[in-house]
């Protein structure tokens, strides 16, 4: 295809969504829910089928604060439809499996772990659409998952302090939010603990000859299959939304 005038626009535009605005691929990538498409949509939209902020097809389909919607003119709206399009075809570019997923090594829990957290993001958005569920509430799932695998094998037992460990520091984090006196703690500290449940999650898949990339993808997958939620992982560690 010759380039052509609006082509060039869109390209134009893109660079501007990244180097001016800042809207970097790490940032893109926390758009799972199709935010960046169903912006795209409205900027395409003519006008007289978009309502407003209160009612019609922008009310349903704008995906952010009021404040994001520049609208100017119906060529330059189109040009920035074209590069929110791009932006989205992008980001799921960047989570497509990879094509030789033997050179990633058969345990693929590490390498594609921020494909899990663009799949939990994603499945998050479709079951708790009004982001109720908090910390606190993550905290007792945890330790409610632990239990179940508790129940499976006593060598669980040292997973079990190491989450035990995660949840106090949940504890102390959720008091430094409520203002409460106490022991406290920061998110790093939450990481580390955190990382230290995955890695002897892994140590115990190792001796039991789990391949855990494999086991957290059909979990994933089953969990959403009996919740009647469309998010899945692929063998890969791709992500079909």
């Amino acid at each position: 295809m010759m380039n052509s005038q609006a082509i060039e626009d869109i390209k134009e535009e893109r660079a501007r969504q990244l180097n001016v605005k800042g809207w970097t691929p790490k940032h893109d990538d926390t758009h799972v829910a199709g935010e960046l498409a169903a912006a795209a949509a409205c900027y395409a939209v003519p006008e007289h089928f978009r309502g407003d902020s209160l009612t019609g097809f922008l009310a349903q389909a704008w995906p952010w604060n009021w404040r994001h919607w520049k609208s100017t003119n119906r060529r330059r709206d189109l040009v920035k439809a074209g590069a929110l399009i791009v932006a989205e075809i992008e980001r799921l570019d960047r989570f497509v499996a990879p094509k030789d997923a033997k050179n990633e090594g058969s345990n693929a829990v590490i390498p594609h772990i921020s494909r899990l957290r663009a799949a939990n993001a994603a499945r998050q958005a479709e079951w708790d659409s009004f982001n109720k569920i908090d910390l606190a509430y993550r905290g007792n799932e945890l330790a409610g998952e632990v239990g179940e695998t508790l129940e499976r094998a006593v060598q669980l037992l040292s997973l079990s302090v190491l989450t035990g460990k995660a949840s106090n520091l949940i504890k102390k984090i959720q008091r430094q939010t409520m203002g409460l006196v106490g022991s406290l703690a920061s998110v790093d500290d939450l990481g580390d603990e955190l990382a230290d449940v995955v890695i002897c999650a892994d140590l115990i898949a190792m001796d039991a000859g789990i391949d855990l990339g494999k086991a957290v993808g059909r979990k994933f997958n089953k969990t959403s299959a009996k919740n009647d939620l469309m998010t899945r992982m692929t063998e890969g560690g791709g992500v079909v939304l």
